[in-house]
């Protein structure tokens, strides 16, 4: 633009110079000298001209190199600023993630740790405990049967001398049995657990020494009673003997049900109620209680929740075993419902029973 506006410049003052020349020349002057000066003169213009000109297109172009310059610093500057801005923005974004991480990792940990610690209080004992008390009583009620038969003497189909018995038991108490009245009496020398055989306590003791068993089974044979005598060889066959048979298994039958209670009791007592008092002793009467009671301060609610349901728990197995106790009682109460009614009702029965049977074979021979 610059540029332009000289060349008008250059050609302006060439039309004044020639101008001038013309005028001198129209009032009678030299036309060679005239020509000369003019073009003298214009030659010296328009060198002036050049050179002004070339100076202020250097200088333009000086000026614009240096605005362009100074535009490109700007630019790079405003690039590198937006970058840096940027930049910095993601940095900031990033460290918001990861503290964002670090808390929910945090977070995250902690309540591993207190799930962790509130499983309720000592979990690896109460386990083992639990399991304890259902292996003990896989135990005792595996073993029952084999205790009932060899244990008791007169039950399930024995017969035996009932006078040997009597001797056997009398030499059995005096040797380990013997009170200290008796002791001092002189009959003999005191026991090693004095009146064991007729002390009923024993059965709920969780003693299982060889000597405890052996005066729990004494005590238990002296309740049930004597063994029935068998029956000679030469009577075997006579109705009398078949008679003796049928009360035998009567007696046998009521006698069942107070025998097994009774063996279920010291079986039960010796196997799994150590066990199963131990498991309750962890949350009352012992000083596991009290550690227990000073561990709920510092419980979670997920382990104060975990202590409720394994002492639920705990009262559901207490409650079983107190069902299959009432059940054992109920048996027992119904052998002697249906004692009393034969002693009792016991001749009418058998009129009616027979009265039954005659007219049962009477419609079977129509």
């Amino acid at each position: 633009m610059k540029s332009f506006q000289a060349n008008k410049i250059v050609v302006a003052l060439a039309l004044l110079a020639s101008s001038a020349g013309l005028s001198w020349a129209s009032c009678g002057g030299t036309e060679s000298l005239v020509v000369a000066s003019v073009v003298q003169m214009g030659a010296s213009v328009i060198a002036n001209i050049s050179s002004v000109t070339s100076a202020i297109i250097k200088l333009d172009m000086s000026q614009s190199e240096m605005l362009v310059s100074s535009i490109r610093a700007t630019t790079k500057q405003v690039e590198a600023s937006g970058e840096k801005a940027a930049a910095t923005i993601i940095q900031a974004e990033q460290s918001n993630a990861a503290l964002n991480k670090e808390l929910a990792d945090k977070e995250l940990v902690d309540k591993v740790v207190v799930d962790y610690l509130s499983q309720g209080f000592n979990p690896c004992e109460v386990s083992d405990l639990t399991s304890r008390v259902a292996r003990a009583e896989l135990e005792a009620k595996a073993a029952l049967p084999a205790r009932y038969r060899t244990e008791i003497a007169a039950v399930g189909g024995k017969y035996a001398d009932p006078a040997a018995v009597v001797r056997y038991r009398e030499e059995l108490h005096r040797s380990n049995f013997c009170t200290q009245s008796e002791a001092d009496a002189g009959v003999c020398s005191l026991g090693k657990i004095p009146g064991g055989d007729i002390n009923a306590a024993l059965l709920f003791g969780t003693d299982a020494s060889a000597d405890a068993q052996a005066a729990k089974n004494a005590l238990i044979n002296n309740l049930v009673g004597l063994p029935d005598a068998p029956i000679p060889p030469s009577a075997a066959n006579s109705p009398e003997a078949q008679s003796y048979l049928m009360a035998k298994k009567r007696k046998d039958s009521y006698l069942a049900w107070s025998a097994y209670s009774l063996k279920s009791i010291q079986s039960d007592n010796e196997k799994v109620m150590p066990v199963l008092n131990e498991r309750i002793g962890m949350y009352f009467g012992t000083a596991k209680a009290a550690e227990w009671a000073q561990s709920q301060a510092s419980q979670a609610p997920r382990g104060l929740l975990v202590d409720m349901v394994k002492i639920a728990g705990l009262d559901l197995k207490v409650s079983e075993r107190r069902l299959w106790q009432n059940l054992r009682t109920e048996a027992n109460l119904a052998s002697l419902v249906d004692l009393e009614n034969q002693a009792k009702n016991g001749a009418a029965l058998e009129r009616f029973s027979g009265v039954v049977a005659a007219e049962t074979g009477r419609r079977a021979v129509q």
